[in-house]
Parts: C-alpha cells; structure tokens; sequence
C-alpha cells in the first residue's frame, strides 16, 4: 500500500513538473512574438524615418543647387577690361543739316585686362540734336606693346553739361586675329563709358558681362 501511494505521488510529481516546463515553453515562445511585434514596426518606422530624412536632404540639396545656379544667371559678373587717358588730336565739322555731325580723332594710353599696356587710336562722329543730346559712332585699333591688335567698333548716346564735359555710353564690339593675350577679345562685346572735358582730355572705361 504505501508502495503504491509513493508510485503514485512520483507520478503526480513528474506531471507537475511536466506542465510547469510546458508552460514555461509556451509562454516564452508567446514572449517572443509579442516582442517580435513590437521590434519590427519600430525598426521599420525607423528606416522609413531615417529614408524619409535622406530624401528630404537630398531634395534640399538639389534645391539649393538649382537656386544657386539661378541666382548666377540673374546675376552675372561684370569685369573691367579696358582704361585709358588720353587727347582729342584733330577735329572738324561733317555736316550742318539737318543736325550737326562733328568727327573727332584721338589717342589714348590703355590698359587692357589690367595689366597690358596699350595705345589707342579711334575716330568717332557725333551727332548734336537740338535738346542737347548725341548719336555717335566710332571706330578704333588698339595696339599692345608686345605688339598685338584689336579692333574695335562703337555707338553709344551721350550728353552735354554747362562745364563743356561730353559724355557718352554705349556698346563695344571687337575682332582680332591675335593668338596671344588679347584673343579672347576676339568676337566680344562691352559696354563703355567714355568723357572728353572742354579741353579736349578724354578717359574711357570698358566693361565686359560673364556669366
């Protein structure tokens, strides 16, 4: 009898043990899909976040870019490229009707690219309107030290003031043929503002737009 009931309660025993190691397996497997479900979307949110992030930079990025590049086209560069100083040498009277148009001949001592001597020799015609204003035209060759030339063609506008300065502004093209320091004038337009006082002392200044 008491064999029997030892036998029995080492059974119940083995049981007890049984369900308690079967529960313990169950509910770890339960833990961890339970965390399995939490981790992921959490992960995933991150990389959706995190590649939200990346394309929002990139995009930044890319706009900056293009505002930059627009605002370097709105806003070119302008260079000097030309001065000079120099005298009226010779003048005299073209035409009288219906408006007078005086042609005017002088030299100058020129700079180009700010570090190449030059002399400048050019012959412009002017015409005076009866409010005081100008029309003028011009043609002129530019000789470096070293050598080299361009040539050079004009029109601009212009006025005159009660001190007997004349002052013009307008457009500049040039050609040449020279390979050397001046052949990226070849081609090329600037705009120039040039005055000559009741002395007959002139100076100009030519500009050049890069985008």
């Amino acid at each position: 009898m008491k064999r029997n009931l030892s036998n029995i309660c080492r059974i119940t025993q083995s049981k007890t043990q049984f369900y308690i190691g079967l529960s313990v397996v169950i509910l770890t497997i339960v833990g961890i899909n339970i965390c399995e479900n939490i981790v992921d979307p959490v992960f995933a949110q991150t990389d959706n976040t995190n590649l939200t992030s990346l394309s929002n930079n990139n995009t930044n990025t890319t706009l900056a870019m293009d505002q930059q590049q627009e605002s370097s086209n709105l806003h070119p560069q302008v260079v000097l490229i030309m001065e000079e100083e120099g005298k009226i040498t010779n003048q005299r009277v073209l035409e009288v009707h219906p408006h007078p148009v005086i042609e005017s001949t002088f030299v100058a001592n020129q700079t180009i690219f700010g570090d190449i001597p030059a002399h400048n020799l050019g012959t412009y015609w002017a015409t005076i309107y009866p409010n005081g204003s100008l029309h003028g035209e011009g043609h002129g060759i530019s000789t470096t030290t070293g050598g080299e030339m361009v040539t050079w063609t004009a029109e601009g506008v212009g006025n005159t003031n009660p001190e007997g300065t004349v002052r013009f502004e307008g457009s500049l093209f040039f050609n040449t043929s020279s390979k050397g320091d001046l052949a990226s004038l070849n081609n090329k337009a600037g705009f120039f503002d040039y005055e000559v006082d009741s002395e007959g002392n002139t100076s100009d200044s030519v500009w050049e737009i890069r985008q």
